[in-house]
């Protein structure tokens, strides 16, 4: 019986062996071969055009005060729908969202009774990432 016993050691041994060698080359293989994977993802971001059809309300606004959660901004042109004066526009929190400095510009795209959220996937822009022409 001891016999037995060391005599299926070493294949045993053998096989462990050649799986860790396995797990080891899939490992390599797979890190050198990773697929796109983006943690900040929305899907196809609409055309401005399009962004434009389907928003009530259209603005250029100027951010005026920096909140913890909500900034306020100052609407300097109405393009579409209702002008108000003065918006506060939630922020998302998340380091896929945009990060926000006083005195910037953006191309706010509205909803009627929404409350304006600015985040990764919200569509707004900041107007000095714009292409040039971009009111046509």
């Amino acid at each position: 019986m001891r016999f037995a016993q060391k005599a299926l050691r070493p294949p045993l041994l053998a096989t462990l062996m050649v799986i860790e060698n396995i797990r080891i080359a899939a490992t390599i293989i797979l890190s050198l071969t990773g697929s796109k994977a983006f943690a900040c993802s929305c899907g196809e971001f609409p055309t401005i055009s399009e962004q434009y059809k389907s928003a009530e309300i259209v603005v250029l606004a100027k951010l005026k005060a920096i909140g913890s959660t909500t900034f306020k901004w100052k609407v300097t042109e109405s393009i579409k729908g209702a002008k108000p004066k003065f918006l506060d526009v939630e922020q998302g929190l998340t380091s896929c969202d945009p990060q926000i400095k006083d005195g910037q510009e953006w191309l706010l795209f509205l909803k009627e009774n929404e409350s304006p959220v600015l985040g990764w996937c919200s569509f707004n822009r900041n107007t000095e990432f714009l292409e040039k022409g971009w009111r046509q």
